[in-house]
Order: C-alpha cells, then sequence, then structure tokens
C-alpha cells in the first residue's frame, strides 16, 4: 500500500515537488526532479560554478507510460503560481508544441489531473 500526503498550502516547493513525483510514478509516469541551474564546486582548492541545465527548463521531467509522451512540470507554491519567467514559458510552450505534456501546477493533485486531461 502506498500512502501520500495531503498538500498543506505552507509546505515548500521541494516538498511539493517530493510528493508529486511519487504520485506520478505511482500512476503510470515515470518522472524524476530535474535540476538546473548554478552549482557550486571546489576542485584543487579554487571555488568555481557549474551551469546545469537550461534556463526555463521545468522542475519536474518524465515520460508518460500509455502514451510515451515527454513531461515537464514546472512547481510552484499557490501564492507564486503566476510568477512564471519568460523562460519557463516558453519552455512549456514547446513542449506543448512537440506534443507534451506539460504545465504549471501547485500540488500532486493538480498533476495527476493534468496528466488525465492532457492524455485523453
Amino acid at each position: 500500500m502506498v500512502a501520500f500526503l495531503l498538500y498543506s498550502g505552507s509546505m515548500l516547493e521541494k516538498d511539493i515537488q517530493r510528493q508529486i513525483i511519487e504520485l506520478l510514478n505511482y500512476h503510470g509516469c515515470w518522472v524524476w526532479r530535474n535540476n538546473a541551474g548554478n552549482i557550486p564546486i571546489e576542485r584543487n582548492g579554487k571555488k568555481r560554478m557549474i551551469k546545469v541545465g537550461k534556463a526555463g527548463e521545468s522542475d519536474i521531467f518524465g515520460i508518460h507510460r500509455k502514451s510515451g509522451r515527454f513531461i515537464a512540470l514546472e512547481v510552484k507554491q499557490p501564492k507564486t503560481r503566476n510568477r512564471v519567467t519568460p523562460a519557463q514559458q516558453e519552455f512549456i510552450d514547446k513542449v506543448l508544441l512537440y506534443g507534451g505534456i506539460a504545465g504549471v501546477i501547485t500540488s500532486p493533485e493538480e498533476a495527476l489531473e493534468l496528466i488525465e486531461k492532457l492524455t485523453q
């Protein structure tokens, strides 16, 4: 038996992402956290930043089992739902244009609803 926590409005974005990944992996998707941004590293006593990923890439990537479609989900807290950057929106629009499943979501339930809606 798999148990899922209910979303709480005070949750951190990373906790929402973790719950979304668990729920979607349980419901016929293969999804994972996509890390993008700058990562600090130290090598030979020198500190520097390494850029990972592309600006605007969504927080969660995956594949829908039945359709084989690419999934890209941008996770926001409800209060920041409308704070999607132009690069994030451009990435979502491109995924949709190429036949993928993409959108901005704020909860595990919303993620599952979006997947179901776009795969009918």
